[in-house]
Order: C-alpha cells, then structure tokens, then sequence
C-alpha cells in the first residue's frame, strides 16, 4: 500500500514558515560538530540559487505536516565541464516516516527532478552508519570519494 505522503516542489519559505522544527530535528540528528556548527542557514542564497535555477527543493507532506525534504545544486563539475552534476545539499525524513517508502521515493523523485534539469550525474553526501549509506548502494550508487573536515 503506497503511503499517504505527497512530494512536490519546495521553496525557502515551505521550511522557514513550517519546516524550522524539522530543520532542528534534521540538526540535532546528523550534525557532527554541534560545538562549532551552529544551524544558521542562508536563506537568500538558498533563494537566490532556487530563483535562478541553479537549484532546486522538494518537501515531503503528510497532508499540512511537512515531514521531509531534499535540496540540490545541478551545475557543470569543474573538472569534467560537459558533466553535469546534481549535488545533494541536504535530505532529511523524520524519524517516525522512515519505516515505509518515503525516504526511497524522496531519493528517485530527487534524481528524477535532476535529470529535468540536465544532470547525467547524481552526488549524496551520507554520513557514517546512517540509513541513507546503507540504501545508496542498493541503489547502484558506487562510492566514490571519503570527505575529511578539520575546524580551523
């Protein structure tokens, strides 16, 4: 039985006006370095890139409830110009909506929407021994590069 969440288009306002709660969820969940990263995010720019294409949302709904999202750039990679790649900025389901298909249908419909917009290439970020880093290969998704950060 499919479940009852619909996913369509996002804009900055979907999460300032209805998402601020999960945005902490999303925060307090995967957030490494909470000692030096505190959430503040950039809402113009995120409208900037999404007014000039550059990037796009999609929020998940359970009829007013907004229960998730993903958000990605889609431009040329600098080193492979004629590439064009979608870049995940973030991807976030609530904890409770994780059980069913949700997440799998936010990830194809983001894919999706990537290819819309030219990318032949789909980059995610996924955080040591989470969900998503076990779901990605079953997905013929390939690793490909391990990201290291130090604070300076």
């Amino acid at each position: 039985m499919k479940d009852a969440a619909t996913i369509r288009p996002g804009e900055p306002d979907d999460l300032r006006v209805h998402g601020l709660e999960l945005l902490d969820e999303h925060y307090d969940e995967l957030c490494v370095d909470k000692g030096a990263l505190r959430l503040d995010p950039a809402w113009d720019r995120y409208e900037s890139l999404i007014a000039s294409g550059a990037m796009f949302a999609l929020c998940v709904w359970i009829g007013s409830e907004l229960i998730g999202y993903s958000a990605c750039l889609v431009q040329p990679h600098l080193h492979y110009r004629r590439s064009i790649w979608a870049y995940n900025d973030v991807l976030f389901v609530r904890k409770q909506h994780r059980r069913g298909t949700i997440g799998v249908r936010l990830i194809k419909a983001t894919e999706e929407e990537a290819a819309k917009r030219g990318a032949n290439v789909m980059a995610w970020h996924a955080k040591e021994g989470t969900a998503l880093q076990e779901i990605l290969p079953s997905m013929s998704y390939r690793l490909q590069e391990t990201i290291y950060t130090r604070n300076l």
